[in-house]
């Protein structure tokens, strides 16, 4: 299975993530894989002590889907996120973990395109001064498969 996903993970400023997937469908009901993470942001954020330059955030991860019920499914993702955070007239990389919990419902557009959308909330979600303004997450995303 290959596809992406696109996340809206805060409005102020809007960011979203663009998130490459390739993985591989174990039975009827189970797939796992792995992913890219590519930040943007967008608009201008509230003042803060600390900046994110939305250019340099990326990261990697995996991620599972269980079929629950008709197309409904359970998401379960963990990954790593980089970014470089300048403060006080400095900058420095660091890594953020993030540990993604969700439902998700597949749509069927074609016989080999998929279209999921999904909501997850993020139990590893750093308030103070983590990439992402909100645990909660939506997700969209294709996926071509055979």
């Amino acid at each position: 299975m290959l596809g992406g996903n696109l996340s809206l993970t805060g409005t102020d400023p809007l960011t979203l993530d663009l998130s490459p997937v390739i993985g591989y469908k174990w039975n009827k009901a189970f797939e796992a894989g792995i992913q890219t993470t590519f930040q943007a942001q967008f608009g201008s954020a509230s003042p803060t002590s600390q900046t994110v330059n939305s250019e340099t955030v990326f990261g990697y991860g995996i991620f599972a889907n269980h079929m629950i019920f008709k197309n409904f499914f359970g998401y379960l993702e963990g990954g790593r996120i980089s970014k470089m955070v300048s403060e006080n007239d400095t900058s420095q990389r660091v890594w953020e973990e993030t540990l993604l919990l969700g439902i998700g419902r597949k749509f069927k557009v074609a016989s080999f395109l998929e279209v999921q959308a999904i909501i997850t909330y993020n139990f590893l979600h750093n308030n103070a001064n983590g990439i992402y303004q909100s645990p909660v997450s939506f997700k969209t995303g294709f996926r071509v498969v055979k």
